[in-house]
């Protein structure tokens, strides 16, 4: 381990000395050594980008042939390190190929070096949030090493990229049962055992520590801690056990049972918060499942007056939820950024600006609130001081995609303004990191 960590620090000598070539190198040997040194990953991708900014990507063409051909060799090699080793090889000079790099997360997962799979389908994520197939993956990986919660983050977000996948939509359903169980395994026994005085109130929390994949399973935990909410009706503690039952409702998509039981729940407990929130989540995936419906029902086409008037309806109710939340937490950062976000959605722009003109104190949200400032005040078609927002958050960009991003949103202010030669010096400063980005080869042609 310690040669292993000379290495890095040699690697990063090289890196801060801008030899790209002898850093690709150490970093490439290193996670050959070690293919679960996130590290190690994470600075080969970052010094490859930075390579081929100085001596150029390859071209579409290019990539996609020769990606191609890496692609065939890689499905060709049935041993994982290798693989592995011809996946690397190629994105070390082509290193935003999504194809490859997706066979590379593959081929580590099947190595079972999951620390290393985990750390480049999150490669892919930063280029493209809803990738389907690396959501799904990191669902997958982080199911394995048994983190529950953050299995259930990814598939969730697979559900709202794609709310058909059957697939995903079951595995999250049992991941939520696992959790409910694993979350309430101990107290609801406990719990049991005094309010109810089973005498197989023993074995029932033996077999409750096995996952529940049936609906029928799920029913019979709902009854049974019904059970315990009727035996004490009026305990405030019962409400704990009642937001489990609506969770559990939720898996089954029981919306409107949720949304009751969690009615109850704030009867008995009208100091927690959560409770109320969980009530507008709830309702907030009515909306969206309505949206959904309504785009499915007009083939796909969001500018049907069904879905439009679907979607006016459901960022209306988040607006109205918002608020209610920064009303009852008027000093919580994260939900005064949500709140700007849900204005600035539903196009009121000023109150927008003034939510995140107080976010952007805040350390975690800054480099978000300063975008989401620049964008606000291009929409008002003040261009300078959008450009100001997104030149400042440039100096914060944590990666590459956000550089690019930021480095659009600046492109197209200093367009607006008339200043041609910026707009088009920072439309080339992306076309020199990826030539497909959006649009950016058009409008570099319309600036001529």
């Amino acid at each position: 381990m310690a040669d292993v960590d000379k290495l890095f620090e040699k690697g990063s000598e090289a890196f801060n000395k801008k030899n790209w070539d002898y850093a690709v190198e150490i970093f490439k040997s290193i996670c050959s050594m070690d293919p679960n040194h996130v590290k190690a990953r994470q600075a080969l991708r970052m010094t490859a980008i930075h390579r081929c900014n100085q001596v150029g990507f390859p071209g579409k063409m290019s990539s996609s042939i020769k990606g191609g051909a890496a692609l065939a060799s890689i499905s060709m090699a049935k041993a994982p390190d290798k693989r592995i080793a011809t996946a690397q090889e190629y994105l070390n000079t082509d290193p935003m190929h999504v194809g490859v790099r997706t066979a590379l997360g593959n081929a580590l997962k099947d190595g079972n070096f999951l620390d290393g799979a985990i750390t480049e389908f999150e490669h892919i994520l930063q280029n493209d949030g809803s990738n389907v197939t690396a959501l799904k993956a990191l669902g997958e990986l982080w199911h394995k090493k048994g983190d529950t919660k953050k299995a259930i983050e990814y598939y969730t977000k697979v559900q709202a990229a794609d709310p058909t996948d059957r697939d995903a939509a079951g595995q999250l359903k049992n991941l939520l049962a696992l959790n409910t169980i694993k979350e309430g395994n101990m107290e609801n026994a406990k719990s049991f055992r005094d309010n109810i005085k089973d005498k197989d109130g023993a074995s029932r929390a033996e077999q409750d520590k096995h996952v529940m994949k049936t609906g029928a399973a799920i029913d019979e935990e709902i009854n049974r801690l019904n059970a315990q909410v009727a035996a004490d009706p009026n305990n405030p503690v019962m409400a704990k056990t009642l937001k489990k039952i609506a969770e559990m409702q939720k898996q089954k998509k029981d919306l409107d049972a949720a949304i009751a039981t969690l009615e109850r729940a704030k009867v008995l407990d009208s100091a927690d918060g959560t409770i109320k929130m969980k009530i507008g989540d709830i309702k907030l995936e009515k909306f969206q499942i309505k949206e959904a419906q309504a785009k499915q029902a007009a083939g796909g086409d969001a500018n049907h007056p069904t879905v439009k008037a679907a979607m006016v309806e459901r960022i209306k109710f988040w607006v109205e939820e918002c608020q209610r939340r920064v009303k009852d937490h008027p000093t919580d950062m994260s939900l005064k950024y949500e709140l700007g976000k849900a204005y600035f959605a539903a196009g009121m722009i000023d109150p927008a600006v003034g939510e995140f003109q107080q976010t952007v104190k805040d350390p975690k949200r800054k480099i978000d609130s300063m975008t989401y400032l620049g964008r606000s005040f291009h929409l008002k078609k003040i261009y300078d001081l959008a450009a100001t927002q997104f030149t400042n958050a440039l100096a914060l960009a944590p990666n590459t995609d956000w550089e690019l991003q930021l480095r659009y949103y600046l492109a197209d202010s200093l367009k607006a303004q008339g200043k041609t030669e910026e707009a088009k010096a920072e439309y080339k400063k992306i076309m020199n990191v990826d030539i497909n980005y959006k649009d950016v080869s058009k409008k570099l042609e319309e600036l001529g």
